[in-house]
């Protein structure tokens, strides 16, 4: 996530408005992001030859992920309604909620 970050945020001119104590956007995961998957795959194929290692007992990716406990009301209240994380929250709050107000939830 922090090698993302670095690249993520160069698409906010360098800086982000509000970021959070660890230097993410609103405190967010940015796994909403269209390009996110691809960094992912692109990131792990070096290490991909060894996914059938008997030996291997597993990957470590990052540490200290931001998260909050109102992460599904950053996404709809911090980011536009075109952003893939807006998106995203949205539907999950209507596919799984119903369209009740957040205090409800």
């Amino acid at each position: 996530m922090g090698a993302y970050k670095s690249e993520h945020i160069k698409r906010y001119g360098g800086h982000y408005e509000v970021a959070g104590w660890q230097g993410y956007r609103y405190d967010l995961a940015m796994v909403f992001d269209p390009e996110f998957d691809g960094f992912v795959e692109s990131a792990i194929a070096p290490i991909a030859k060894y996914a059938h290692d008997k030996a291997l007992l597993g990957y470590f990716t990052d540490n200290e992920l931001p998260w909050k406990n109102d992460a599904l009301d950053r996404h709809l209240t911090f980011l536009g309604k075109e952003e893939a994380g807006y998106i995203a929250a949205k539907k999950w709050l209507d596919d799984r909620k119903g369209k009740m107000p957040l205090w409800q939830i």
